[in-house]
């Protein structure tokens, strides 16, 4: 048996001998334990959910009688974004923005549903996921665990006799940190299984990166700890300065690098976005009305297109093309204001990456979001292709409304029960139009987006390593 490992088989020895190392081995071997078998669960469980409530949606809205297509329109249904098997792990931004949009008519809604909004304000700190457990609490166990493996040496004496019996003080630190790293291990068995379960559901290139990036991060505050415990002149002095670098890099750097982005580069309020897109929209009138004046050069295009003097000579129903090209303008504006809230998004999210240069757990939470799908890039592609289907099934039923209803029952309607009832068009329309299905981006993608974050994962472990190096001199 090497010197280290004697070192290492002595440290751990003294840690099951200590009351407050066995009690946090219990409580972070639980806590771990309910965050992966809850991950697992939930990963389970909401995908059946979201699925069946696709169908439920699509189902309600298929199910609909024989309606006039515009109804239909207004009517409208739910989509669902469907679960990438790391979300499990990290939910990262889906914890806040919602899975859930509704899709109508005239609008663009948001996201809703979102575990955070629907759970008690505590849960704003952090959702019990295996990802924020080792992101926060493992680093403050690491800490208590091993802040006195050095300094407790020193204190005792003991640290004085082990480098006079020739003892390098490089195998001393290696084997206080190897005895440290085995803790850490256990406490990664859960994890490993619901990384297991994701490798199974088609996951495996995204699974393997993650689980590296949260070995390197174990490793960063393994090595930092036994270093700052070899540096310290006292056990108290160790923990005063592990426990004010967790504090900083871990609670403090995170959130002011959020509100610094907030300052910055701010976001007008919910209010003031909703009042400057009604502005906009009611600019280009109101679709609804087939002789609103902005829509006049519209109908001289479509006159001069089909050669004919009214609208009542068209062979198409020409409140079915207002409807569709109102529509169609109404997007472009919804779209322009989308467009500009995510870039603005993207811009803030840009600033807190930059700042990740300082805190080790910012670079670890974006690149083990990225590498779960539920990363802000994920959340705006959900938006996107949720926006896309909405324009498609509304251009569909505006289409049926221009060729399936004739112009005169479309207008006589209101006051005409026969024209009321010739324009219900047959619900077997309803199953025919686009059906959605998110789709996530691919292993590569996301790999590429958590390289950045985890290279300066690595650069922060070359930091604990010279750290370490340092603390190995001053033994000497």
């Amino acid at each position: 048996m090497t010197a280290t490992q004697l070192i290492a088989r002595a440290e751990l020895v003294h840690l099951r001998h200590s009351r407050l190392a066995v009690v946090l081995a219990v409580l972070l071997a639980l806590v771990m334990l309910v965050a992966s078998l809850n991950a697992l669960w939930f990963a389970q469980s909401e995908t059946a959910l979201r699925s069946a409530n696709q169908q439920a949606a699509e189902a309600a809205f298929e199910e609909q009688p024989d309606r006039h297509p515009h109804r239909m329109v207004h009517y409208g249904h739910y989509v669902y974004r469907s679960l990438p098997p790391l979300a499990a792990i990290d939910p990262g931004v889906d914890a806040f923005t919602g899975t859930s949009i509704f899709l109508e008519g005239h609008r663009q809604n948001t996201a809703t549903f979102s575990e955070v909004r629907e759970s008690a304000d505590l849960t704003r700190f952090g959702t019990l996921s295996p990802a924020f457990c080792l992101q926060i609490l493992l680093p403050l166990v690491v800490i208590l665990f091993g802040y006195a493996t050095v300094s407790g040496e020193r204190r005792s004496g003991t640290l004085l006799q082990l480098l006079a019996q020739s003892v390098p003080a490089k195998t001393l630190l290696l084997g206080k940190l190897r005895a440290l790293l085995l803790p850490v291990a256990i406490a990664y068995l859960p994890l490993a299984a619901a990384l297991v379960y994701a490798g199974i559901q088609g996951e495996a290139l995204t699974a393997v990166t993650m689980a590296l990036a949260y070995v390197l991060y174990a490793v960063f505050w393994c090595v930092v700890t036994v270093s700052v415990s070899a540096i310290a002149s006292s056990d108290k002095q160790a923990l005063m300065s592990l426990l004010s670098l967790w504090l900083l890099i871990a609670i403090l750097l995170p959130r002011l690098a959020s509100e610094a982005a907030l300052v910055v580069y701010p976001s007008p309020t919910q209010a003031e976005t909703a009042m400057a897109t009604e502005e906009a929209l009611l600019a280009l009138g109101d679709s609804h009305n087939a002789s609103d004046p902005n829509f006049a050069r519209f109908r001289q295009e479509i006159l001069d297109q089909y050669g004919v003097a009214t609208v009542e000579e068209l062979p198409v129903n020409f409140r079915g093309l207002v409807a569709m090209e109102g529509e169609a303008r109404q997007a472009e504006v919804l779209n322009e204001f989308a467009e500009e809230r995510m870039t603005r998004e993207a811009v803030q999210s840009a600033l807190t990456r930059g700042v990740a240069v300082l805190s080790p757990v910012l670079a670890l939470r974006q690149g083990s979001s990225n590498l779960a799908g539920t990363g802000l890039e994920d959340h705006h592609r959900f938006l996107r292709e949720a926006e896309a289907h909405r324009f498609a099934f509304v251009q569909a039923l505006n289409t049926l409304h221009a060729h399936e209803l004739t112009y005169a029952d479309d207008t006589n309607r209101s006051g005409d029960r026969d024209a009321e009832r010739r324009t219900r068009i047959s619900a077997e329309h309803w199953a025919e139009l686009p059906k959605f299905a998110f789709t996530a981006s691919s292993e590569m993608e996301r790999f590429s987006r958590a390289m950045l974050p985890l290279a300066i994962l690595v650069v922060w472990l070359g930091v604990a390593v010279m750290l370490f190096q340092h603390a190995v001199r001053r033994l000497v």
